[in-house]
């Protein structure tokens, strides 16, 4: 800081004490050559600002274009100052700091007036958290009822996938945590109440059951899982009983898993692909089926 000069009061200097004085418009700081304080100055370790009439100034002060704040005893602030209900910082000159500040370690947002933010906080494009303490938060954060990323710089994550620590998560625009039935690019996805995208899975939802592949989508068509084969229909529904696909005729049991070399209800024969027989001689050759499929007891080998 700059020390302005003392400015010099007439009459005898052997008669002046050196000291702070109270006056009719507060306090002024005499020195013991008669002189009194101006602007700013360092007092018995302290820093002060009088103005050009000597008067000690407290409260918020604009000096230079920089704001400086002086506690009742006249006295500079730095560092976290409360004023009124909220927080703001003073450099070690006693500037107020706005925007980005790092202290210790933690970030800080501070508006255009120096006020420290808590809460959402847009700069730019990206928007951070900042805790009732003010301090940026990392990781996840819930706010209200849902969930959120911040990254490890602060950014929150938004409108796209994630993986963090081996599970697959989903961010609204909002920036909001998935859960439940999600379409994404014309893709179906379910994540848990936890978020996690369901991956190699099985899922009831609604009564029906589904599967969602490596790829962590929804399965349609076809699926083997753990050596069965099972169908899904448009929907994702796992099928059960006959089902025609692609003009043919399978059959999947109560657990979904497609029957293939056996006999269905009795009637019916499906081959070694799950296709139903029609026309055909079957099991080794011993029965034969019709053009619907039906065993017919009459015809018997040659």
């Amino acid at each position: 800081l700059a020390v302005s000069n003392k400015v010099t009061l007439t009459g005898n200097p052997s008669a002046v004490k050196e000291g702070w004085v109270h006056g009719s418009k507060g306090w002024w700081y005499r020195y013991n050559d008669g002189s009194y304080a101006k602007g700013f100055q360092t007092i018995k370790g302290a820093t002060y600002y009088f103005d050009t009439n000597g008067w000690m100034k407290t409260g918020w002060q604009k000096i230079d274009n920089n704001w400086y704040y002086f506690k009742g005893s006249g006295a500079m602030a730095s560092g976290w100052q409360k004023v009124g209900s909220k927080w703001y910082f003073m450099n070690a000159e006693g500037i107020m700091q706005t925007g980005k500040l790092i202290d210790k370690g933690n970030t800080y947002f501070l508006d255009g007036n120096g006020a420290m933010k808590t809460g959402w906080v847009q700069q730019g494009s990206d928007w951070y958290y900042a805790n009732k303490s003010g301090v940026m938060v990392t990781g996840w954060q819930k706010v209200g009822s849902k969930w959120y990323y911040l990254n490890d710089a602060g950014v929150m994550v938004s409108n796209g996938f994630l993986g963090i620590k081996g599970k697959y998560y989903h961010f609204a625009a909002s920036g909001a945590m998935s859960t439940g039935w999600k379409q994404i690019d014309g893709g179906w996805y379910y994540f848990a109440s936890s978020g996690a995208a369901k991956q190699n899975q099985w899922l009831k939802s609604g009564g029906k059951w589904y599967y969602f592949a490596s790829d962590y989508r929804m399965c349609t068509g076809f699926v083997e899982v753990a050596g069965q084969t099972y169908h899904m229909s448009a929907s994702g529904a796992m099928d059960t009983g006959w089902k025609q696909i692609n003009g043919e005729w399978r059959h999947f049991a109560k657990s979904g898993a497609m029957q293939a070399n056996q006999w269905i209800s009795g009637t019916y024969w499906v081959g070694a692909d799950g296709v139903m027989a029609t026309n055909a001689w079957v099991d080794g050759g011993k029965y034969w089926v019709d053009a619907e499929g039906k065993y017919d007891p009459n015809k018997k080998p040659e």
